[in-house]
């Protein structure tokens, strides 16, 4: 008799795991963003595929958040301040998840042997970066802009391997035609 309820328990529990994964994949629920210290929700993309890769790229963020930028070395308070400013000019207005994902581009940038190897030299690359063309890589950044520098130095990672970004207003056929799309962001695309 026992071994009936067990048995009826665990398919009743595999009907509800197949209906809610099949609900999930066919109502075709968008990411969400992801808020900075929260956990990533568990149903965030359009397949299940989706979902497994957006909860492996979420890292927690780290427990050292108060560390001062005059604590610092100098070379890492220059490094900080440089990628707060390239994201208070391409994300200043985006959510703190896109600005983590702007610095996150640099950084894999910094990694990929297809890019200079510093984050000075990859900010400055000729035609990378518009803010760095129009002027604007020189703004003040905001105190969530250092933050989210920071955050992203310490290893914070949102998209463990874009390359890439644009607007979703601009027209750019060569990123579209010659990148993989990863997701968006706020305002901005990423590309792989």
């Amino acid at each position: 008799m026992k071994r009936t309820y067990i048995n009826i328990t665990l398919i009743l529990i595999s009907l509800v795991i197949s209906l809610v994964l099949a609900v999930t994949h066919f109502t075709g629920l968008r990411k969400v963003e992801i808020e900075p210290n929260r956990a990533p929700p568990i149903l965030i993309g359009q397949s299940d595929e989706e979902d497994i890769l957006a909860i492996k790229q979420y890292k927690t963020p780290s427990k050292a958040k108060n560390i001062t930028i005059s604590s610092l070395s100098e070379e890492n308070q220059t490094e900080v301040m440089l990628l707060a400013r390239l994201i208070h000019a391409e994300a200043g207005n985006q959510p703190y998840e896109g600005k983590i994902a702007v610095a996150n581009v640099v950084l894999n940038r910094v990694k990929s042997p297809d890019f200079p190897n510093t984050i000075k030299d990859v900010i400055f690359q000729k035609g990378q970066f518009t803010p760095v063309a129009n002027k604007k890589i020189n703004n003040t950044p905001t105190e969530e802009d250092i933050k989210a520098a920071k955050e992203a130095l310490e290893g914070v990672v949102v998209l463990e391997d874009a390359l890439y970004f644009e607007n979703s207003k601009n027209k750019n056929n060569w990123i579209k035609k010659n990148r993989e799309f990863i997701t968006r962001i706020g305002e901005h695309n990423f590309y792989r």
